[in-house]
């Protein structure tokens, strides 16, 4: 995937560093109601947590599912993330929580009340150690203690079926042509998984799989269209010219009329152009990858 922040630079979403980076904080912990919380609602909603539950979010970030979490009253949460800038990042969705700063095994070396729930989404592919970690997990909870978790494939990124560097390749010219400075940090997935490599995972390092299954993730391209704000001041120059024409006519002089009609006829292309740009995200949709589910309890 693609994401466009104020640095030009290439680093991939398996890279811890990445999660370090405080622009990706910020972008990531920039709204309280987007693409990555609805994926961490649907994966709390699911985990069917009981008031008495203690609930460890695991590679928290900035919150989306410890939010979700406190929502259903839980007798504590734990929020554990290594990262402070996406700690700080947080936005008060961490209010009401136990924050650690660091990985599970400042968890297991904190003295606090064992969680009878770890939930982690999209912190898999970021071990540094996959199957050590699990297997510290389990080896960590209690008897009939869950771990529910996500692990997203990144390699299938589209819109509608065109691979995102071509369809960058588009945006970056009409930006071209349009005068845009837009600086991009190029956020990609390689590493993928399958629920096939997983699962012997799981079950190797002490866990029990009660549900595992695939599902694609995605959104209206249009929502991703960053620049009716510009469009916005386009339309409002041409009404602006069109109007003052209208009104004062030929008293402005030929000269003048000659003149604005020039500057009409440049803020109608670039608005064709703007219009043309945004057809390319036009009812299309937008496919992030695929997250692999996975609940599963201590064997």
């Amino acid at each position: 995937m693609l994401i466009t922040l104020q640095a030009q630079r290439m680093i991939s979403l398996e890279d811890p560093a990445l999660y370090l980076d405080s622009d990706y904080a910020t972008f990531y912990g920039s709204k309280t109601d987007n693409f990555w919380s609805d994926l961490c609602r649907r994966l709390v909603k699911e985990s069917e947590l009981k008031t008495e539950d203690i609930v460890a979010d695991l590679g928290c970030g900035t919150g989306y599912a410890t939010r979700e979490i406190m929502r259903f009253s839980v007798t504590k949460v734990y929020a554990i993330d290594p990262s402070r800038a996406m700690l700080d990042g947080a936005n008060g969705n961490l209010d009401g929580s136990v924050v650690i700063g660091g990985t599970i095994d400042d968890l297991m070396s904190s003295g606090l009340q064992k969680p009878t729930v770890i939930i982690s989404s999209g912190v898999f592919v970021v071990m540094q150690d996959s199957f050590d970690t699990l297997r510290k997990i389990y080896d960590y909870l209690g008897n009939n203690g869950r771990y529910i978790f996500t692990v997203e494939d990144w390699t299938t990124a589209n819109v509608d079926g065109e691979p995102l560097d071509y369809f960058f390749e588009r945006v970056r010219e009409y930006e071209q042509r349009l005068g845009i400075e837009n600086d991009d940090l190029f956020v990609k997935g390689s590493r993928r998984y399958s629920l096939e490599e997983v699962r012997p995972m799981v079950i190797e390092a002490g866990g029990k799989i009660i549900n595992a299954y695939s599902v694609e993730m995605s959104h209206p391209a249009e929502k991703r269209w960053d620049y009716d704000y510009e469009l916005s001041f386009v339309n409002s120059d041409i009404e602006r010219l069109e109007g003052r024409l209208r009104e004062e006519g030929m008293s402005l002089g030929t000269g003048r009329i000659l003149k604005m009609g020039k500057e009409l006829d440049k803020l109608r292309e670039r608005k064709r152009l703007f219009e043309e740009f945004k057809s390319l995200y036009a009812c299309k949709k937008w496919v992030v990858g695929t997250q692999l589910v996975f609940h599963t309890v201590k064997g």
